[in-house]
């Protein structure tokens, strides 16, 4: 709920759910597991250190000469202007975290798979 959109719900910082091609269980369970299998690079996140001392990670999804824009897992947007970044890199890995599954049972877990695939 809080990366992805489903349904008119949550937020659209990773891919939208209900364009998913392959919405099989299996599918669903390697993305759940191991987010980093698979990342679209325009899904990557980056760690954005600004000149004030400012730490930003999210993903680039806008570019100029000027400025980056970086949108966070909450969904929130921030416009850093070029001259005020310290560092900027990428992580090469997927925003959403690792793990997930460790605060759900193995039923949560099918319902999960089975919402995303009814929607």
């Amino acid at each position: 709920a809080s990366c992805h959109a489903l349904g008119g719900k949550g937020n659209a910082v990773g891919p939208d759910l209900a364009s998913l091609t392959d919405r099989s269980a299996g599918a669903m369970l390697v993305a759940i597991l191991d987010p980093n299998a698979a990342v679209e690079s325009k899904y990557t996140y980056y760690t954005v250190d600004t000149r004030d001392g400012r730490n930003l990670t999210g993903i680039i999804n806008e570019e100029t000469g000027a400025s980056v824009r970086v949108l966070q897992a909450n969904g929130i947007t921030e416009v850093v202007r070029r001259v005020d970044i310290k560092e900027m890199k990428s992580s090469k890995l997927s925003m959403m975290p690792e793990g997930l599954e460790m605060g759900l049972t193995t039923q949560d877990l099918a319902d999960l798979i089975r919402y995303v695939q009814s929607n």
